[in-house]
């Protein structure tokens, strides 16, 4: 993907946003483009009296928000000195800066938790439209053991139809720029009455049918090990618990079948509470196969 948009990433001071900074900081000079850092300030409307003090306030608002920036800046210098950082303070509300920002931007990261501006930005309602809403791909930087995620694969669920599509672009991409395997996983309903090999079959039929769906990806990344997984359950809980050995979980935000509702509905939130490792959560676009990224594309 030749793609030198910027990546986002919402910064608040707090050590969840600095953990995404240092994310964010990586992935910006694997790939060669510029981090944008962005702070949030939704500044209170104030009454009458208020509003004699209101222009000393909103400077110290805005000052403190300088600041954050500054330090998430050396943050991401120290992981990556020649890396080329921008600042952006918007006077708005979390959301919205980062729905805008997705317009321009490759990737939009956030942290897990925070304080103010993109505070517990996805935790509630603000993590579903920011989501459902970006023009991009969102990544929240869940788990606090960073080195940990080094040298593990990256894993994308996948539900065997066109739908997964750009879950599985982004993976085959970043699995490349980080020279990382990629695990890619189906997560099939269980049927109590099929005997061992029928289950077997049923199984070695999905991975085939898999196969040649990420026949297009396989072509043109030859270098990337892959591994594809089918299991029986429901995807929540496999996709958590496989979070645990892995560097990135990568989600499209539309599915159906064995996956269905995947990021926006259980599997997403299950992941953004309780996934331990960096989880993607990407939109469904026009894009089904990795040829079309060659031209204009809505990602």
């Amino acid at each position: 993907m030749d793609d030198k948009r910027a990546i986002v990433v919402g910064v608040d001071g707090s050590a969840a946003a600095m953990r995404a900074v240092r994310w964010a900081a990586r992935e910006a000079s694997l790939r060669d483009v510029p981090l944008r850092l962005l702070t949030a300030r939704a500044l209170p409307r104030p009454n009458r009296f208020e509003a004699m003090l209101a222009p000393d306030a909103r400077h110290a608002l805005l000052d403190q928000a300088r600041e954050t920036l500054r330090e998430a800046e050396q943050e991401a210098l120290a992981v990556a000195p020649n890396l080329h950082v921008d600042h952006d303070l918007q006077v708005t509300a979390a959301a919205p800066a980062l729905i805008t920002a997705s317009h321009q931007a490759q990737l939009v990261v956030v942290g897990s938790s925070g304080l103010g501006g993109v505070a517990g930005l996805f935790i509630g309602s603000v993590a579903v439209g920011t989501a459902a809403h970006s023009r991009c791909p969102v990544v929240v930087v869940r788990g606090d053991d960073e080195s940990a995620w080094e040298g593990r694969p990256i894993v994308v669920g996948v539900d065997g139809t066109a739908l997964s599509d750009p879950a599985v672009d982004l993976a085959f991409d970043t699995a490349s720029v980080r020279a990382a395997d990629l695990l890619v996983v189906h997560v099939r309903a269980g049927r109590g009455d099929r005997s061992a090999q029928e289950r077997e079959q049923a199984e070695e039929t999905v991975r085939s049918a898999v196969a040649e769906q990420l026949r297009p990806w396989l072509d043109k990344y030859p270098t990337v090990d892959v591994r594809i997984a089918v299991q029986t359950g429901r995807p929540e809980p496999v996709l958590v618990d496989l979070s645990n050995g892995a560097q990135l979980v990568v989600v499209g935000s539309r599915g159906r079948g064995a996956v269905a509702g995947l990021t926006l509905g259980s599997v997403g939130h299950a992941l953004l509470h309780r996934a331990n490792c960096p989880v993607a959560l990407v939109r469904q676009t026009q894009q089904t196969e990795p040829e079309a990224a060659e031209g204009p594309s809505d990602r």
